[in-house]
């Protein structure tokens, strides 16, 4: 019986061999971005087969391959083969992830991005319908600011700030971004009960005026007259010159 001589090794396989050896060795600076090029198609492929089941359409190929080419490079950081892993699997693993985690953090940002901006039309609107003709200009304009401060202070900090959140001692701007933080949450505290509970649950908790129509069983536009006259209530409360008087 005659026995046959083993296959002599691909070039390419023994050409990756001797790249992995020198990149694992640390003895040539170059193998990395070589190791990056020689495994791109496998970031292209998988990033195209994400991009083809694709639910955000928000998202470009770019994007999906982006992700993956991080998780290529993650892959080239972390492999060790004494796992007794090929890397293609490995990296594979790695790149599909990469994918899917980025393009759940970007969709999340552009849906909180999109939420914000909805909510900023909305308050906007609800000074706006509620103006009549004779009412003095100055004073909506007032009404927008004051909307935009609230959104600008209370939105992703919460209502109450904890103490523990200390601006450094020298930074003058941030003791005044502080005084001013205290100085609306105490104003807000001091609203009716039905006007507080709607700057908490929209600057706060982010809720649009529709959600929170629902969940009290009013209509829309009650739900923004009633957030017209939390804002209202407010510029008299933080007046400097005034007495803190609700209109």
């Amino acid at each position: 019986m005659t026995t046959l001589a083993p296959s002599p090794p691909r070039p390419d396989a023994a050409q990756d061999a001797a790249l992995w050896a020198r990149y694992l060795g640390g003895t040539d600076n170059t193998c990395r971005d070589a190791l990056v090029t020689r495994y791109e198609r496998l970031v292209r492929i998988l990033a195209a087969r994400a991009y083809s089941n694709r639910i955000s359409p928000e998202l470009e190929f770019d994007d999906y391959y982006q992700f993956g080419m991080l998780g290529l490079l993650q892959a080239l950081d972390r492999f060790d083969p004494a796992a007794g892993v090929r890397f293609e699997t490995f990296a594979s693993r790695r790149v599909a992830g990469a994918i899917l985690d980025g393009v759940v953090t970007l969709s999340e940002k552009q849906q909180q991005i999109a939420t914000r901006q909805r909510a900023i039309k909305e308050r906007a609107a609800s000074v706006r319908e509620g103006s009549s003709p004779r009412e003095d200009a100055f004073q909506r304009l007032a009404d927008v600011a004051v909307g935009l401060a609230l959104g600008f202070l209370l939105e992703d900090t919460g209502l109450y700030v904890s103490e523990e959140r200390a601006y450094p001692d020298n930074s003058y701007s941030g003791l005044e971004l502080r005084q001013l933080k205290k100085s609306v949450q105490a104003a807000v505290r001091q609203l009716p009960d039905q006007e507080r509970r709607l700057v908490t649950l929209h600057y706060m908790q982010q809720h649009g005026f529709d959600e929170i129509g629902v969940q009290w069983s009013l209509t829309k536009g009650r739900i923004s007259q009633i957030h017209r006259s939390a804002l209202k209530r407010l510029r008299a409360l933080l007046k400097p010159d005034g007495d803190g008087a609700a209109p």
